[in-house]
């Protein structure tokens, strides 16, 4: 991640599938599920999101332009490296995938779960709703614990600042309050709760 981040060394387990894999794994069509906005919570179905890549602090990150500028919610430093893929590659795949699925009215959450056996991230429009495949954001290394790899991507917060892009391990810090579970255990984080909390951010230059 960038320097005040979880991901500033490779965490166990926290691999990424190899293209190859993850294009088996992930359909890029856009067959998505027909799905009511009204499942949307209204302030983010009506906040006109927009999400992009750039950098930060020297890092590629997913950023949000909101009316309140723009806010850091995800960052690729670390996550690239195991798959074969460019931080600048990956960042702009996934942030697109934000985008798209942000306009499809099913950005609610992002979970943990399994597709094809394979363990994943991916969006749902609320608890309860397992991964879909033309829903998965990342696809990870068999043996790769989706959970830790979600907590370790999106970060932490920390007192009031509630950073996104985090400073401190999670494993040391309270649950931030976008984090919850559903009645099985599987992790899920509240999009709308993460883009507020995460700290507002000035645009850079991509050169990488």
């Amino acid at each position: 991640m960038i320097k005040h981040s979880l991901l500033t060394k490779p965490i166990a387990g926290c691999a990424l599938a190899q293209p190859a894999q993850r294009r088996r794994s992930v359909t890029t069509a856009g067959i998505a599920l027909t799905i009511s906005s009204s499942m949307i919570q209204p302030s983010l179905a009506q906040a006109d999101l927009s999400f992009f890549c750039d950098t930060y602090q020297g890092n590629y990150v997913t950023k949000v332009l909101t009316s309140k500028g723009n806010r850091a919610i995800v960052s690729y430093e670390s996550w690239a490296s195991a798959s074969g893929w460019t931080a600048k590659k990956r960042c702009q795949q996934v942030s697109s995938r934000f985008q798209n699925f942000y306009n499809q009215n099913i950005l609610q959450y992002i979970r943990s779960g399994r597709v094809r056996n394979y363990p994943v991230i991916c969006v749902t429009p609320q608890k309860g709703v397992s991964c879909q495949e033309n829903h998965v954001l990342l696809t990870l290394e068999i043996g790769t614990n989706p959970q830790a790899a979600l907590r370790s991507l999106v970060g932490q917060s920390r007192g009031d600042s509630s950073e996104g892009v985090a400073r401190v391990s999670y494993q040391n810090s309270p649950q931030p309050s976008y984090f919850s579970t559903d009645n099985q255990g599987n992790l899920y984080v509240n999009i709308e709760k993460l883009i507020e909390t995460a700290p507002v951010v000035e645009n850079e230059s991509i050169t990488k």
